[in-house]
């Protein structure tokens, strides 16, 4: 049991997510690399993003006020917003930031997701928060892709470039095309 819990700690998922982005195992010379010098990637908001969701996961929401206001500053910087109370798996990575808008009951490790994508409800009001997608693990969403409604994305789902998705997608499956066709 003390090797799960050591293997959610808030440096073993920034670690994963680092080594995601930069695509080998990373140093700590690599996170000052990455963060102080993005590069195109969107690292300093992840960063902030899992601080704010440990802190309040540790039920510490009074300590989350410093790491939240920076985690909106790059929000704005990087045009990505990302639901904080939500459980995000081992190795996100964010590769572009540009609309980006997920908000979902869980996402699962190794997801990838670029430009203009949308993860949300399709209902307004109240009744949104019970209409949100489930995300499985090792997927990938390409630009400008909508994932709608309660539903959930199977693990090694690949969503592709404007494709719209409001039905559950099984295990393996590539979506293409504003229709949300499977191939």
């Amino acid at each position: 049991m003390g090797n799960e819990k050591q293997g959610n700690s808030f440096i073993s998922i920034i670690a994963a997510d680092l080594s995601r982005i930069i695509e080998k195992d990373a140093s700590f010379g690599d996170f000052l690399k990455t963060y102080f010098f993005p590069k195109g990637t969107t690292f300093p908001y992840i960063f902030w993003l899992r601080a704010v969701s440990c802190l309040k996961q540790k039920k510490l929401r009074i300590l989350a006020v410093l790491p939240y206001a920076i985690m909106r500053h790059y929000e704005y910087k990087y045009d990505i917003h990302v639901n904080s109370n939500i459980h995000i798996g081992k190795g996100l990575h964010i590769v572009h930031g540009g609309a980006v808008y997920l908000n979902c009951s869980s996402i699962g490790e190794n997801f990838t997701v670029y430009q203009c994508v949308t993860l949300g409800s399709k209902k307004y009001g109240k009744e949104w928060k019970d209409e949100i997608p489930s995300v499985g693990d090792n997927v990938s969403i390409y630009k400008g892709a909508t994932v709608c409604g309660k539903i959930h994305i199977g693990n090694e789902t690949i969503i592709g470039a404007n494709a719209y998705v409001d039905s559950d997608t099984e295990e393996k499956s590539v979506i293409i095309g504003p229709a949300g066709r499977k191939r």
